[in-house]
């Protein structure tokens, strides 16, 4: 409470870590684990806890729009049985700030619609889970199905209009791409797409009939997109695409693409300064319009001597819109560092998307990343009670927290906007601020160039600073944002 007003309990969730085993990294074997912090377990009911050992629990408090501003203080009781009571008193500053949701940059998330459109009330709880994480829009893994019915080779969007739907009502909104269906296409036309070199038979892209269904297929997917404006569809067909000798079947299949409709499509592809990553970009970049680059591989990249301004440079030169996929890779790879790609990497960086694999992918019991062959990746995973309801993890959280970051930066950025446009001078030390937290980050390459391990950029802004520290430069950025509503009213 505070003299202006109150946070409901009922708006305060309670939860509690679960620790266990997780690989070290996803490609390696159940017994290569160490024990980490995951789970935000429900706080249902009492639990026991032995004398001499630690439980550790969150408070996540939900500060409604339109709180009132002020300083609330409030009790968190422990009350054992046959013990004495304990009462930490817990205080929480509420800002004259309403922070909008940040439009330079999104944040995605790959999943698995087919789940969802299979049972919708578990799509409904996954993706208001997702959404109220800040995240905007997916990869869904759906798209054009072309099928055989007898002789004749048809096709269906019915995915993708349901998938919208249930995205409408989660009011998602972005970009999606979505699967574009031209190599099933060619097998069911009598296409070999998987020979020598990854290659076709020559002529694919010149077969009448593909051209035709393609036509008619992407025909019918620029109508769905015009019924959901709130989206905007792009089209894919391969991951990863300058992997194993992929390149030239994904060029031949764009061409059909290109041929039959103006769509945009979207890539993933990896950085590794050791390929001739860059070369094949030039080879692909007419049928390139969003390149999704591995987080991991790109700060290898930078490492060896570039900069974001080199990719930035290149972005513009291609016109390729740029977005990054920063994986959970194993138990190194930190609830911190999700906080981190979110908002200062991001920030540093020209890339606008961020949309990582994967909201959950697991073998077994997802609580255990022992007990099948698979690991265990997941932001949130389905309660072990109904199999249903999201459990988030300490990464989703801090993920959630890099987005805030994000909007504080982007919104003090639009008020210096606004402050320069009335030419008064009263952005000055608001410009003078962010030059400072930006001076605050690493220098690319210089400051990683000798930092050994995954993830460099990471692994320097997290040695530097901890949870005190951004929570300092969060204030920096809230002073200049309340001084600036002030001088602009």
């Amino acid at each position: 409470r505070c003299e202006a007003g109150r946070i409901p309990t009922d708006d305060i969730d309670i939860r509690w870590v679960l620790r266990g085993p997780q690989r070290r990294g996803y490609w390696m074997g159940r017994d290569q684990t160490e024990v980490t912090s995951r789970f935000l377990m429900p706080y249902d009911e009492p639990f026991g806890l032995a004398a001499g050992t630690l439980r550790e629990m969150f408070l996540d408090i939900h500060v409604a729009s339109g709180t009132a501003p002020g300083f609330y203080e409030g009790n968190v009781i422990v009350a054992p049985d046959g013990a004495d009571t304990t009462t930490l008193r817990v205080s929480l500053r509420v800002l004259p700030i309403e922070l909008p949701e940040t439009r330079r940059h999104r944040y995605g998330m790959y999943y698995r619609m087919r789940n969802a459109l299979a049972d919708p009330k578990l799509g409904a709880l996954e993706l208001a889970d997702m959404k109220a994480h800040g995240i905007t829009t997916l990869w869904g893994g759906f798209g054009v199905r072309f099928f055989k019915d007898g002789d004749e080779v048809k096709f269906d969007c019915d995915e993708i209009r349901e998938a919208y739907e249930l995205m409408r009502e989660a009011e998602y909104e972005g970009t999606v791409p979505i699967h574009d269906g031209v190599a099933q296409l060619a097998r069911l036309l009598g296409h070999n797409v998987a020979g020598k070199e990854n290659l076709t038979e020559e002529g694919l892209e010149d077969d009448a009939e593909v051209l035709a269904l393609a036509r008619e297929a992407f025909d019918e997917v620029k109508r769905i997109d015009a019924e959901y404006p709130e989206f905007r569809t792009v089209l894919t067909h391969m991951d990863e695409v300058f992997n194993n000798s992929r390149l030239p079947l994904y060029i031949q299949l764009a061409k059909i693409v290109r041929a039959t409709t103006d769509l945009p499509l979207y890539i993933t592809h990896h950085t590794s300064p050791k390929s001739r990553w860059e070369q094949m970009m030039v080879e692909s970049d007419a049928f390139v319009d969003i390149r999704c680059m591995n987080g991991h591989a790109l700060d290898d990249w930078l490492r060896a001597g570039h900069t974001f301004e080199e990719l930035a440079k290149q972005g513009r030169e291609s016109g390729d819109e740029l977005w990054t996929y920063y994986n959970m890779r194993g138990s190194f790879f930190t609830p911190e560092w999700c906080r981190i790609v979110n908002g200062y990497y991001m920030w540093l960086s020209p890339l606008t998307v961020h949309i990582p694999w994967m909201y959950y992918s697991f073998g077994g019991d997802p609580f255990d990343d022992t007990d099948s062959a698979r690991y265990d990746f997941g932001y949130s995973v389905p309660s072990a009670e109904d199999g249903m309801t999201p459990v988030p993890t300490l990464h989703m959280k801090a993920s959630r927290e890099g987005i805030d970051d994000m909007r504080y930066l982007e919104m003090l950025e639009d008020l210096i906007e606004q402050a320069d446009q009335r030419d008064a001078g009263i952005e000055d030390e608001a410009e003078d601020a962010l030059a400072r937290l930006r001076s605050l980050m690493p220098r690319i390459p210089e400051d990683i160039a000798e930092i050994e391990g995954e993830s460099p950029v990471l692994i320097w802004i997290s040695q530097q600073y901890g949870g005190d520290d951004y929570q300092r430069l969060r204030y920096v950025l809230a002073d200049q944002i309340m001084g600036l509503q002030e001088a602009l009213k």
